[in-house]
């Protein structure tokens, strides 16, 4: 299995776990805590392996998809980043199963482009790209959402 793999495997499990979350209830208060700590884990771990694995050699291939600098699609992807985690901390502010909560659960879903759903033609594109990456980059362990250390956007 390649990063490739990894990043695309992470993005289908973000898509299943918000969809989870868009058919729970506020009464299951149970299940949407460990379908969220989940989902605030993967999205967290997700984001750092790709900034600590992937864009640097993005960076190092001196292009992007769709003639995009690498430069500036490392910058966009890490401002998306920072987005998801800004929506995710507003998530962690509202009590669970509110309908704060949920209002913040769907504004997650929507920031950031958390679950990369790219147009075909983008998509295409990046399939060379990713696979240039690939075979530079040799799989950072069993997923890219394994356990970290928690991080946070201060300091």
């Amino acid at each position: 299995m390649d990063i490739t793999e990894l990043i695309a495997d992470d993005h289908t499990e973000q898509r299943r776990l918000f969809a989870l979350i868009d058919q729970l209830t506020p009464d299951d208060r149970d299940a949407l805590k460990a379908v969220w700590d989940r989902l605030r884990a993967l999205l967290d771990t997700h984001a750092r392996a790709e900034e600590l694995y992937f864009y640097p050699e993005l960076l190092n291939l001196d292009r992007g998809a769709d003639g995009e600098s690498p430069d500036e699609e490392t910058r966009d992807a890490i401002k998306d980043h920072n987005e998801i985690r800004d929506a995710a901390a507003k998530v962690d502010k509202e009590e669970l199963g509110s309908k704060g909560w949920f209002a913040a659960a769907t504004a997650l879903n929507q920031s950031g482009d958390p679950t990369s759903c790219l147009s075909t033609s983008e998509a295409v594109s990046r399939i060379s790209l990713w696979s240039l990456i690939a075979s530079r980059v040799s799989s950072p362990g069993p997923s890219l959402s394994a356990p970290w250390p928690s991080f946070s956007n201060s300091g």
